[in-house]
């Protein structure tokens, strides 16, 4: 009796640990799939975007070394540290080069001292107050091309990511700041991609965001 009634007991014991350990390895995968939803969100993004809207075929004719090699009122010295920290922000954003390539041609046009009337400054034309919220860059070193070109690709890569992925309200926000199309979005109550808002945004931002995307769809 005492038998039957102790290999019950285990049994239920057993049961229980089980459905314990079942438990306890479902809270683990839950609270792994949250923390690394943000991750996963961010590389679904990234290969989506490296795709769209410019096809494979197109992507292999892109030569960011030929494509500096066009630009003549430049020095030698100057397109190969272009080239080099377009490389470095390409690797560690996941940008495409071509993206980052025409984000410098439109804020500077490839050069590197230039201050814009509002005091953005270098080639991706950071204000100094983003250049050192976000990637702790003083007034000293806003201006070298390398930590200038990274710093604008990483915040332009947040951006997308910010406007679930949509790159030309990323590029509208890069421009025209973030608070500003989200104040736009809002009170027009137009949300979705950039289409919805770009004929609320101003005219320098349409026409900001226009002139990437034109060539950024085409083999430049």
């Amino acid at each position: 009796m005492n038998k039957s009634r102790n290999l019950r007991i285990k049994n239920i014991s057993s049961k229980a640990t089980f459905v314990a350990s079942i438990a306890i390895l479902g809270l683990c995968f839950v609270t792994l799939f949250f923390v690394n939803q943000q991750k996963l969100r961010d590389i679904y993004l990234l290969a989506s975007y490296q795709v769209c809207p410019v096809n494979v075929e197109q992507q292999s004719k892109f030569s960011l070394s030929s494509e500096l090699d066009k630009i003549e009122y430049i020095d030698s010295n100057t397109k190969k540290n272009i080239e080099k920290a377009i490389n470095r922000a390409s690797i560690k954003t996941g940008l495409s080069q071509k993206l980052i390539l025409l984000l410098i041609k439109q804020e500077s046009a490839f050069r590197p001292y230039v201050v814009s009337p509002v005091g953005a400054k270098g080639l991706t034309q950071l204000m100094p107050s983003t250049a050192l919220y976000f990637c702790n860059l003083n007034v000293k070193d806003i201006f070298g091309v390398e930590k200038n070109v990274l710093c604008g690709s990483s915040y332009l890569r947040e951006l997308i990511s910010e406007f679930d992925g949509d790159i030309e309200l990323a590029l509208a926000a890069y421009n025209s700041g973030p608070n500003r199309i989200r104040e736009i979005q809002k009170k027009y109550n137009k949300f979705g991609n950039f289409n919805a808002i770009k004929n609320f945004v101003p005219k320098e931002t349409k026409h900001y965001v226009s002139e990437i995307g034109k060539y950024y769809r085409k083999v430049v």
